[in-house]
């Protein structure tokens, strides 16, 4: 074990240093390699001491039935029937240690002795000058695998233990963002919320309701839970009462709702989607039609939602939100803060996840395309393969042109009736360059578009269909498509 060497790689934000050949003297690293090697090693150990026939007997009339050890990773718990067969097991894992390297935990080793379930004292177990196995005390424990341990598992002291760290955990999770997108839980389908109904506005609002039908005369005989005294504090919140109760209660729920969507909006890092949402150029109703028709399961909901909302457990996250010692360099390029604009946009994962998410973007809008010129496709636009004809629609082809155009692949749908042709690009830009992104796409083709003008004689329109990679759309979109 002290032949183990390892490299350590620090990085940072002007490159990375490293340090060749450290040796590893003691202890066990995080690295699973290791863990596995270590486990190797110590398999001859567990091998000599089944071979020297120690151990205590389960059942006696059945001597197969025989333990003399578990081993948990370093973690090693003897059994014999003696104190001198104990000593002689110790005596074979003092030695397997001595040959390999490895050193007692002298100070976490203890030694009980039980007879018909009951303690019994006995003698230190010497094993040289320097390590001494001390019995353990009448009212003590010992550990293992994390577990108090006497003459049997201490139960009570455990259940203790469990219950305090459980409460550090609740108490380090309230400490957190618990209530980080609370607002969006209530907020309609239509507006970017999940639409779930919240009980302190559907109190509220029945309260504002009764109130239009109960006779003043009434409340005068309830001084403690008056429902009139309880309108009076909400209606501070409303304005004015009107005469209707439904325009009572729905002048509630907009209230709330209102205070809701400013609170998430005002969040630093949760409030960033819905900033952009607000832009003026952005289609709230089409970037938030999924929510209402997509037909996705709840937990795929949730995961795009907590995307849109930067909450994903990610390096970025941990370090900066949760406040946990951690490198929040991306663990694909090392080069920028695993935020979630860099995932969306790493270099690394460009030529494939990227491409194919493109492409998947693409397949619907082909898919679609299909569907308007009555031709034959899948019932499900993602089991959609589109075919490269040359018919009516061109998916991703090579344009050849009279001169040297080299944006010259594109989709393209040819109306041969009305003499026009379309030329269909599809871009998922980051939320911070979408304006640019369609202009690009128009600077683009501009080229491609007068040329196909010229040899096929078609009027030409280049449309860039421009979806957020947060599922944001801008305006007009739908009228291009």
């Amino acid at each position: 074990m002290q032949q183990w060497k390892n490299n350590l790689i620090l990085i940072h934000e002007s490159g990375s240093v490293e340090v060749k050949n450290v040796r590893i003297k003691r202890g066990l690293l995080g690295d699973s390699l290791y863990l596995l090697l270590f486990c190797l090693t110590l398999l001859p150990l567990s091998a000599e001491l089944n071979s020297t026939g120690y151990g205590y007997n389960l059942d006696k009339t059945n001597r197969n039935k025989c333990i003399n050890h578990l081993f948990y990773m370093d973690d090693l718990k003897l059994y014999a029937k003696s104190d001198t067969q104990l000593h002689g097991e110790l005596m074979v894992v003092h030695q397997f240690s001595q040959d390999v390297g490895m050193e007692f935990g002298v100070d976490k080793c203890v030694k009980t002795t039980l007879q018909h379930g009951k303690f019994t004292f006995t003698e230190n177990i010497e094993l040289s000058k320097d390590v001494t196995i001390k019995e353990l005390d009448q009212e003590g424990v010992y550990k293992y695998l994390e577990v108090d341990e006497s003459d049997s598992i201490q139960h009570a002291k455990m259940k203790e233990k469990i219950k305090k760290e459980y409460c550090r955990r609740v108490r380090l999770v309230l400490r957190s963002e618990p209530r980080a997108d609370i607002y969006e839980l209530y907020l309609p389908r239509q507006e970017g919320g999940r639409g779930f109904i919240q009980l302190e506005t559907a109190y509220k609002t029945s309260i504002m309701g009764m109130d239009t039908y109960l006779f003043r005369e009434h409340e005068a005989r309830k001084a403690k839970y008056s429902i009139i005294k309880m309108v009076r504090k909400f209606r501070i919140e409303t304005g004015p009462a009107v005469e209707k109760a439904k325009i009572t209660k729905r002048a509630m729920k907009q209230v709330i709702k209102d205070k809701g969507k400013k609170a998430w909006e005002e969040k630093p890092l949760h409030g960033q989607f819905l900033r952009n949402a607000n832009c003026v150029y952005i289609d709230l109703t089409a970037s938030f039609q999924w929510l209402r028709g997509s037909g996705i399961k709840g937990e795929t909901e949730s995961f795009i939602m907590s995307a849109q909302d930067q909450a994903l457990n990610i390096r970025y996250y941990q370090k900066q939100i949760l406040k946990s010692s951690i490198d929040s360099q991306c663990r694909m390029c090392h080069h920028h803060s695993e935020h979630l604009d860099h995932i969306l946009a790493c270099p690394v994962l460009a030529p494939t996840e990227y491409l194919n998410r493109h492409s998947r973007a693409a397949s619907y809008i082909h898919w679609y395309v299909y569907k308007q010129f009555n031709m034959e496709v899948t019932d499900k636009w993602y089991q959609h393969q589109p075919r490269k004809t040359e018919v009516t629609i061109l998916w991703d082809m090579h344009v050849h042109t009279d001169r040297i155009i080299s944006a010259n692949k594109t989709d393209i749908v040819k109306d041969k009736k009305k003499k026009t042709c379309t030329l269909i690009d599809v871009t998922v830009p980051s939320d911070r360059n979408i304006a640019a992104k369609e202009m690009e796409k128009l600077i683009k083709y501009k080229d491609l578009q007068m040329e196909i003008q010229r040899i096929w004689g078609m009027h030409t329109t280049i449309i860039p269909v421009v979806i957020r990679v947060t599922g944001l759309i801008k305006k007009g979109m739908n009228k291009q498509v």
